[in-house]
């Protein structure tokens, strides 16, 4: 089972196409989406759970909270199958550090607008580097 962290589901955001292409590759009976909106147009099983990515850089406390509805998920679903994780934002990344124990294998598939806030703030860049090690 794929588990897909994106932001948004629809062809009028640059973050929704590449979502949507990247969709195409997996079988929709073997990939949940965890997003911040669905698209109703999808047959893929999909969860509104995931905020702003830019949420997330302000307040990490957020992680914190959200994580806890996502671990519910991936519990109902990590008794049948090892689940594979794919990260298409770079703030979900973050989740990654949270909820490593249920992934058998980590895709980063990162490409971004957001790298700049983790390259100039120490803080960030310290997170990041600690959560790709």
């Amino acid at each position: 089972m794929n588990i897909l962290f994106c932001h948004k589901l629809d062809k009028l955001s640059g973050w929704g196409t590449l979502a949507l292409n990247y969709i195409k590759f997996f079988s929709k009976d073997n990939l949940i989406i965890l997003c911040n909106k669905k698209n109703s147009n999808l047959d893929i099983k999909q969860y509104e759970v995931l905020r702003q990515p830019l949420e997330y850089v302000r307040n990490p406390l957020k992680l914190i909270l959200d994580q806890g509805i996502i671990k519910e998920i991936l519990k109902k679903h990590s008794k049948n199958d090892n689940l594979n994780v794919h990260y298409l934002v770079e703030p979900y990344i973050f989740f990654d550090f949270l909820l490593k124990k249920f992934f058998k294998k980590r895709v980063f598939y990162l490409i971004g607008t957001y790298s700049k806030l983790f390259l100039t703030s120490w803080k960030w860049r310290f997170i990041f580097k600690l959560i790709l090690s």
